[in-house]
């Protein structure tokens, strides 16, 4: 068995030089293998500080996307509620022009009470330039100073969607809560 050992490498070594060869050899694969395992802790290290970064950068990159998000709700709430008062001037124009609060209301789908609601609202706009409504508007922020409310973080804007998709009519001119006849006839 000892020559199959001697034959094969493994046996017992018989001289000083083939002990150093050995070990020689022996040092090399450690070496090599000390090589690798450093340059695998390198690329490790490498790959844990990207990730960081990663989520770093998505962070910031989602809080910039939050505070655009506010943006475009502050001025769709703004677009909103210069609408509602143009709706509201509108009607308050063909009232003036002889239309009778009724008739206004059928062409409008509107119900006689909104309409002389915002109505009245339109007609009392110059008189109160400048200050805040005291009711909520229907989609529950003060419409007279709904930019600096939104932007304060007074009251919650509606999701966009929720701007686009309702109707002009929806909403009042300014100020006013909408009444159950209100919702049933909108």
């Amino acid at each position: 068995m000892e020559h199959e050992m001697a034959q094969q490498g493994q046996g017992k070594p018989g001289t000083l030089a083939e002990l150093k060869a050995r070990r020689d050899a022996a040092d090399k694969a450690a070496a090599e293998r000390k090589t690798r395992e450093d340059a695998a802790l390198a690329r490790y290290a490498s790959a844990v500080k990207a990730g960081d970064g990663v989520d770093a950068k998505l962070a910031k990159d989602l809080a910039a996307l939050e505070a655009k998000a506010e943006q475009l709700r502050t001025a769709a709430v703004s677009r909103r509620v210069a609408s509602e008062r143009d709706a509201a001037r509108s009607l308050a124009e063909l009232t003036e022009l002889g239309r009778s609060v009724e008739e206004v209301a059928g062409w409008v789908g509107l119900s006689v009470k909104r309409v002389r609601r915002m109505v009245k609202d339109a007609r009392g706009e110059g008189e109160a330039k400048g200050t805040a409504a005291s009711e909520p508007s229907p989609v529950g922020r003060p419409v007279a100073s709904v930019p600096s409310a939104a932007v304060a973080g007074v009251t919650e804007p509606p999701p966009v969607e929720d701007v686009q998709q309702r109707p002009v009519s929806d909403g009042l001119a300014s100020g006013g809560t909408a009444s159950k006849e209100d919702a049933a006839s909108a």
